[in-house]
């Protein structure tokens, strides 16, 4: 643990200095206040199998307590990315079809079902074994009407083998870079089976792609040409990590470019926001850790504009290291 803390404070340091530093000791002060804590670790030592099920966003989620990550998150607040959960659920329609890359322990599949109803479909993709476990699980807690096809691989841009990190948290997984960079917090390392996105879908429709496979969105699209050339409506979620695609060989701007040429609109940009956190938190209760900017304006656009193109090709900073969210959508 102790060897943890200081691996990671000596990377915040080097890559923002010390003032990142301590935006990071604020953030890890609000995250984990003392009442949320001792609640925590009170269900934890209850419960000796570590697994409790609890109601989230009107589903029913089993979570493993075992897990300091997006688990820890649901059993003390109900919510994951608020912002992005509510804009998410408005974009959503009865009947999409919806391929949701990095499906993790399924928040974001339950929350499609309960929208896209027995009319739509949703493909799961996630590579780690335990968590595509998790995520069966949970659905198969709610049994829901719509239909699902589950995947236990990695969207790249080919069929193959590739090394995929584990790490701590179960949210924080990902594809290992070409460079051979290795997160601070990976505790082991897999083989896992990858396909192209094309590949996978084929011919099938798919309205809304939501995606967070923490840099590995730069694979993911050297391998969907198909479908974001494909003629008509397609609305994406993606969270995208400036640094980590970097790691992978890629560069943000060449990614949204791609994304320009091909028509899409940026209609929302979220982000996170250190400086939103007090050194003291609330005893109950969150204050805003995002803020969501509303564009509705074309992509290719918005590069040309500079101070939108400064919020978007960050270099440096807090967000370059955090990432941030995008909605974007086409319409032909």
């Amino acid at each position: 643990m102790i060897r943890h803390l200081f691996n990671r404070a000596r990377e915040v340091i080097k890559t923002g200095g010390v003032k990142a530093y301590v935006l990071h000791l604020k953030r890890c002060l609000y995250l984990k206040p003392l009442l949320d804590e001792s609640w925590f670790m009170l269900n934890y030592f209850l419960h000796p199998s570590h697994k409790v099920v609890v109601k989230v966003q009107g589903s029913k989620m089993r979570l493993n307590l075992a897990d300091k990550g997006i688990n820890r998150d649901l059993f003390l607040s109900r919510c994951r990315e608020p912002e992005c959960t509510r804009l998410y659920r408005e974009e959503l329609a009865e009947g999409m079809k919806v391929a949701d890359i990095g499906a993790n322990i399924g928040y974001y599949v339950l929350m499609e079902t309960r929208v896209v109803g027995s009319s739509g479909k949703i493909y799961a993709v996630e590579p780690s074994p335990d968590n595509f476990r998790q995520l069966r699980a949970n659905v198969e807690l709610n049994r829901p009407a719509t239909p699902i096809e589950f995947h236990n691989l990695a969207i790249a841009n080919k069929k193959a083998k590739m090394r995929f990190q584990l790490s701590g948290t179960s949210n924080n997984h990902r594809l290992a870079p070409l460079d051979g960079t290795e997160d601070v917090g990976t505790v082991d390392n897999i083989e896992v089976d990858t396909i192209s996105l094309d590949e996978l879908l084929g011919d099938n429709e798919v309205d809304y792609i939501r995606m967070d496979p923490e840099g590995g969105e730069w694979f993911i699209f050297q391998g969907m040409s198909n479908i974001l050339r494909r003629p008509g409506p397609l609305k994406m979620f993606l969270e995208l990590h400036p640094k980590l695609i970097k790691e992978f060989g890629g560069d943000i701007e060449q990614l949204l470019k791609l994304l320009a040429d091909c028509g899409f609109r940026l209609k929302y940009l979220v982000v996170w926001e250190p400086d939103s956190h007090y050194l003291i938190p609330y005893i109950k209760g969150r204050c805003p850790v995002e803020k969501t900017i509303k564009y509705d304006r074309p992509l290719k656009e918005l590069l040309e504009d500079e101070d939108a193109r400064r919020e978007l090709i960050c270099e440096s900073g807090h967000r370059f290291m955090a990432g941030y969210k995008v909605f974007l959508e086409k319409s032909c």
